[in-house]
């Protein structure tokens, strides 16, 4: 492993709740801004983690996630004005997929939050302009996330396991 990452686990782990502290903001940051990637981060830091400090930083994870969705949910309600970049053409495809799973509003939600198709933060926006319920959107979406980065911080301690 190298040197930096063990590094920085050392600097985040130097008060208590730093490391979740820092992958909360993290993927908050990860899920406004797509070129922050909060996997590889997960994946570096759950390298270097106990096995103890996975379930925190797993739920930390998909929390904050959620919370910048949430954000983008509230774009999409219209309460909330960011100033991001439209794609109108996605948008539109995204909005025609939720419609077609209006009757189940979760079920779409918790497909791209663990899959990542179509992209959750378009589907956040989406679901705030349809006015789905933010209830269902929010604990489906936190679902979602927690079993993908769960499984992805799985990755390196099943490595470890091995190595």
């Amino acid at each position: 492993m190298p040197e930096w990452i063990h590094s920085l686990h050392a600097s985040l782990t130097a008060f208590p709740l730093g490391l979740y502290v820092a992958t909360y903001v993290i993927c908050v940051v990860s899920g406004l801004f797509p070129v922050v990637n909060g996997e590889v981060y997960l994946l570096a830091v759950s390298a270097v983690s106990p096995a103890r400090a996975l379930l925190p930083l797993t739920m930390a994870a998909a929390l904050g996630q959620m919370t910048a969705n949430s954000a983008l949910y509230l774009v999409g309600r219209g309460a909330l004005h960011l100033p991001l970049a439209r794609n109108g053409g996605r948008l539109r495809a995204v909005r025609e997929r939720v419609e077609r799973y209006r009757g189940r509003p979760g079920l779409l939600t918790f497909v791209s939050a663990v899959a990542g198709v179509p992209p959750l933060s378009l589907v956040s926006v989406v679901s705030g302009t349809l006015r789905l319920r933010f209830g269902v959107f929010f604990g489906t979406g936190v679902c979602g996330r927690f079993l993908r980065f769960g499984l992805v911080v799985a990755v390196p301690q099943a490595l470890k396991a091995f190595v």
